[in-house]
């Protein structure tokens, strides 16, 4: 029948099927892999406060990268019991950008990195959860990536697990560029404190339970996309909890 490909049998012919994602430019695999190696340098600057800076952050974030504050002023004790003291935004944090700039951003980031000066086993952790990519064609329209943040550590008075969803504005990169941050927007803000210094704070089963997880990064330096095989979004769609749908027009 027309359209059909024939069985595969001895002597049959076949065309072959090309996944080049060199070929389909800034998307899929190629932003997705660009944008990992992106923030596999951001966790290596973690481990070391001082090293944050507006220069060390050119190859990562564009000149004018707009940001809202990465620790909210207010954190409220929501739970406290002998082990455990939980603190989360007062306010959703959800508000436009108010920093602009890298140096802005690198203040931030300091800020956060200061929390484990001193500490040891400090770690840090970005999980892809959301894809949104713009239309083939679109003049318009920035890809962006919602992450799962988190940045860990043991500190004399216990260990301390920070725990944050940001969303992830990137510049669109042309054919030879990679893509560069232009905005972070944090959604969910929350630290947790355990009263005990013998260790880190939680074990990350995350791809036991969940073996598509489709990309990480963390301070181990390994990043891995090998969950957008079949689950790849196309232009256009969004990706999220394992699988592809259109983005809302």
């Amino acid at each position: 029948m027309a359209g059909e490909r024939p069985a595969v049998v001895p002597g049959t012919a076949l065309p072959a099927i090309e996944d080049s994602a060199e070929k389909d430019g800034w998307q899929s695999e190629v932003f997705s892999e660009s944008v990992l190696s992106k923030l596999k340098g951001l966790v290596r600057l973690f481990a070391a406060p001082d090293t944050i800076t507006a220069e060390a952050l050119e190859e990562l974030c564009a000149a004018d990268c707009a940001s809202s504050s990465l620790r909210p002023g207010e954190l409220e004790e929501v739970f406290r019991d002998r082990v455990f003291i939980v603190r989360r935004a007062r306010a959703s944090p959800t508000a436009g950008p108010s920093l602009r700039g890298r140096e802005g951003l690198a203040r931030e980031l300091r800020e956060l990195a200061e929390l484990f000066r001193g500490g040891r086993e400090v770690r840090s952790q970005f999980k892809v959860f959301r894809v949104e990519l713009p239309p083939a064609g679109a003049s318009s329209g920035d890809p962006r990536i919602s992450v799962y943040f988190h940045l860990s550590g043991v500190l004399p008075r216990g260990s301390l697990q920070v725990n944050a969803t940001w969303r992830l504005g990137w510049d669109r990169p042309s054919s030879s560029d990679s893509p560069r941050l232009n905005s972070i927007q944090v959604e969910t803000h929350e630290e947790v404190t355990v009263l005990s210094p013998s260790g880190p704070l939680f074990a990350d089963c995350t791809e036991a339970a969940w073996p598509e997880t489709p990309s990480s990064t963390g301070s181990s330096g390994r990043a891995s996309t090998n969950g957008w095989g079949s689950s790849r979004p196309a232009s256009g769609s969004t990706w999220e909890g394992g699988k592809a749908s259109p983005s809302a027009t």
